[in-house]
């Protein structure tokens, strides 16, 4: 059936029982039917100058193994609702997966993927999506179109934080992304309301303070997020008497325009060099904890005008808060 310009095979194929090769090569086919894994005699199968748009890159190779066990998954998947493709080595998701609009469970793990298609969002009755092992860094805005999914697997990918794509899947109840490298958590998680679990162990460079949150419970872990998400809002973020060992990083997510933070009564060692980032802050409160030196950033804070630094054991200031010329009040009270 070569040269014929066909543009589809229909689900009969699988009426062929004896079949053993098929030359479906320069046509325009996009997909493969999910019965073609039914042919159970077929063992060449040519489909070189095809589009082969919607089917997985397998579908190029002249070993046909690994096309076969994706088709029999896909049929599978068709009857049961449920996709089992770990480990097929996909590459990438074949759109013809994702016009499977009845899944409601897809297990898409070790497949070295790069990234989701926007079309995830036709799986509208999708409950379940287990990426994990692949190498995402991001998933598409629409996977938030799929308003039934409540548990999401991304373990072992590139996450560099709880991305804002995710944050907006507010119906999410599971979410585990174990073995990434995530540093901080956007304050837009706070939107996610459902969320019973969250599973962060093994990023090693978490932030302190969402670890130890995390650790205790996660409503504790959302009241500090969303303490942080309306003071960006209205420019003022209080977070004293929290009990914080570190620096609250999260902080940074804002858009620069804080004008006042209060970190006082904690157990904080150290301010970061990258609280100059916080370029319009003019009223900071650091007092009651545990500092014994202030770096040289802070002198960079020119629109400063309140420091209160009482009761830490600072005793010289860095030499650069000569240049702090609008603060009019200084607490250095021990």
């Amino acid at each position: 059936l070569a040269d014929n310009c066909v543009r589809k095979i229909g689900p009969s194929i699988a009426k062929l029982r004896l079949l053993k090769m098929l030359d479906m090569s320069n046509n325009q086919l996009n997909d493969l039917p999910a019965e073609l894994s039914k042919a159970i005699r077929l063992r060449e199968l040519i489909l070189y100058g095809n589009p082969l748009e919607k089917a997985p890159l397998c579908a190029q190779d002249a070993d046909t193994t690994a096309l076969f066990k994706f088709l029999a998954a896909l049929n599978s998947a068709v009857g049961s609702g449920r996709a089992k493709l770990s480990g097929h080595n996909l590459g990438a998701i074949p759109l013809q997966l994702l016009q499977v609009t009845t899944l409601r469970e897809v297990d898409l793990s070790f497949n070295g993927l790069t990234l989701i298609p926007r079309q995830i969002s036709h799986l509208t009755q999708l409950k379940v999506l287990n990426v994990k092992d692949n190498l995402l860094n991001n998933v598409p805005i629409e996977l938030s179109l799929c308003l039934e999914l409540h548990t999401l697997n991304i373990d072992r990918n590139k996450l560099v934080d709880i991305v804002p794509n995710i944050c907006v899947i507010s119906q999410l109840e599971v979410l585990t992304a174990t073995e990434n490298d995530v540093v901080t958590l956007a304050c837009d998680m706070a939107n996610m309301v459902s969320l019973v679990m969250l599973d962060l162990r093994d990023n090693p460079n978490l932030s302190k303070v969402a670890g130890q949150l995390l650790h205790e419970n996660i409503s504790r872990l959302m009241i500090y997020l969303r303490t942080i998400q309306s003071g960006l809002i209205y420019d003022n973020i209080n977070l004293s008497r929290r009990g914080l060992c570190e620096f609250p990083l999260e902080i940074h997510h804002g858009n620069g325009t804080l004008g006042s933070l209060c970190l006082a009564y904690n157990e904080i060692s150290v301010l970061p060099g990258s609280i100059e980032e916080l370029s319009r802050l003019t009223h900071l409160n650091i007092s009651h904890n545990l500092f014994q030196q202030l770096p040289d950033s802070l002198g960079l804070m020119t629109q400063l005008t309140v420091l209160i630094l009482n009761d830490n054991q600072i005793l010289t200031l860095p030499p650069t808060f000569v240049n702090l010329s609008g603060l009019r009040e200084l607490a250095l009270e021990r």
